[in-house]
């Protein structure tokens, strides 16, 4: 190897690390940014921008976990549920991820009924039940942890739902052959209209195909006709709802629940977040879950325009959240 070739080899060999060096720098800033966004919106959107920009990332299982509690403190089941299963692709076996994947589609499962979301939670509730007790854990702090996580996975379980069968579709070429058949119009539309599902292609270019294959335009009219007619403005006064009562946290702004390390012999504090928005000075009465799934209360006084971090559990670093559910319960 020439003099000149050892040369262009170490150049592009220190260009290299040179170009690594600055990818780190930049992922490192990145991060920093993305977790230090107080406005919990904000800082969701920016940990999916970093998961899309960096997915080698070597910090993407705590970048999940960053983001499925930020998704909880803003009651966000369903895209909690999406980010915990999308860790578990690339974690399958974290129990954290599980655990989380297990609270928040339960969640899910019961706002939208859906079969398939309820059978993956019962899956991963499965999956739970047989996750191993690992070297790390105390007997004291596993006990802890399966009291917590146990009853969530044996609910999941519960939740196993048969899925609906796949209904065939009528399609033009259905009606098509209906009425080539001879058949007259008559028993073609109560056939369409009798059909549960139904996938008609009405494009000009699909209605002209069915007038050339001899289908009648009151057969048409039929396939064009709304599942579900309009219904007719209902001549009943309307029905006027009371109002409800306040609580007097007009104003008053849970940003939700943030996870600080204190550098402090492993030790993380659990803060709440709460923003006044008014410009009054106001004392705001809290609640949330501890990990025992016991409701707690607290009271902070709040001046206008100011944002107050309250800590709610100084522990060590666990993989169930101590508190959840941040909520305001009165304020005066």
């Amino acid at each position: 190897m020439t003099k000149k070739i050892q040369c262009q080899v170490m150049l592009a060999v220190v260009i290299s690390l040179a170009s690594a060096v600055v990818f780190a720098q930049s992922e490192s800033e990145d991060l920093k940014a993305a977790i230090s966004q107080s406005d919990p919106r904000a800082k969701a959107a920016a940990l999916e921008s970093f998961l899309r920009t960096y997915p080698q990332s070597a910090d993407k299982k705590g970048i999940f976990n960053n983001l499925i509690i930020t998704y909880r403190s803003l009651n966000d089941n369903r895209n909690a549920f999406s980010a915990a299963k999308r860790g578990l692709q690339v974690y399958p076996n974290d129990e954290n991820l599980i655990f989380f994947a297990v609270e928040s589609g339960i969640n899910e499962c019961n706002r939208t009924g859906d079969a398939k979301t309820c059978n993956d939670v019962a899956a991963l509730g499965q999956r739970g039940l047989s996750i191993v007790k690992s070297p790390a854990y105390t007997d004291d702090t596993w006990n802890k942890t399966i009291a917590v996580t146990y009853p969530y996975f044996r609910s999941a379980i519960a939740l196993v739902r048969p899925e609906p069968p796949d209904t065939p579709k009528m399609t033009n070429n259905e009606v098509i052959q209906l009425a080539t058949a001879g058949l007259s119009d008559q028993v073609v539309a109560t056939s369409i209209r009798q059909a549960s599902n139904k996938d008609f292609d009405l494009s000009i270019t699909g209605l002209i195909a069915l007038k050339k294959a001899g289908v009648s335009d009151a057969v048409i009219l039929v396939m064009q006709e709304k599942s579900h007619p309009p219904q007719l403005p209902s001549t009943s006064p309307p029905t006027v709802t009371p109002p409800q009562p306040s609580n007097g946290c007009e104003g008053i702004e849970a940003m939700g629940l943030f996870k600080n390390n204190t550098g402090v012999a492993g030790l993380i504090e659990w803060l709440a977040q709460i923003r006044n928005n008014g410009g009054v000075t106001k004392i705001v009465i809290y609640g949330w879950m501890d990990q025992y799934g016991q409701q707690q209360k607290g009271q902070v006084q709040i001046q206008g325009g100011q944002i107050s971090s309250i800590r709610l559990d100084l522990t060590q670093n666990m993989y169930i959240p101590p508190v959840r559910n941040l909520q305001l319960i009165s304020c005066q």
